[in-house]
């Protein structure tokens, strides 16, 4: 993830989440939480949905790794979209979870009704 381009970090990002279940390793771990911390939304994005693919095989190594609490961080991201595409990822993870509980409290719910207005999805 050290190139400098985001079109080239977006689909690494993509390609590593599209790979096998069985090939998951520290690596792609990695490059989803330097995914996620990226300044390129359309990055962060493609981290976001990154991790709801490897969560769906392997979600102990999303829990170990602490990426729904990196994904709950991006509850206030400044694209609406990036919240968006967050939101959806966080309540995926919350239907398939037994430990994990989305819960927005009364300020999040307000910031995520005033990014809808710059949502365009």
């Amino acid at each position: 993830m050290s190139d400098k381009d985001p079109k080239v970090k977006r689909l690494a990002l993509k390609t590593l989440g599209n790979l096998p279940a069985d090939m998951v390793a520290d690596s792609i771990l990695s490059a989803l939480k330097s995914g996620l911390e990226d300044n390129d939304a359309l990055v962060v994005s493609s981290a976001v949905f990154g991790v709801a693919k490897i969560y769906a095989a392997y979600p102990d190594k999303i829990k170990e790794a602490n990426l729904t609490s990196a994904l709950e961080a991006l509850l206030e991201h400044q694209n609406a979209t990036v919240v968006a595409n967050v939101v959806s990822v966080l309540l995926e993870i919350s239907g398939k979870s037994l430990e994990f509980d989305l819960v927005i409290d009364y300020g999040t719910a307000i910031k995520l009704l005033a990014a809808m207005d710059d949502c365009i999805e």
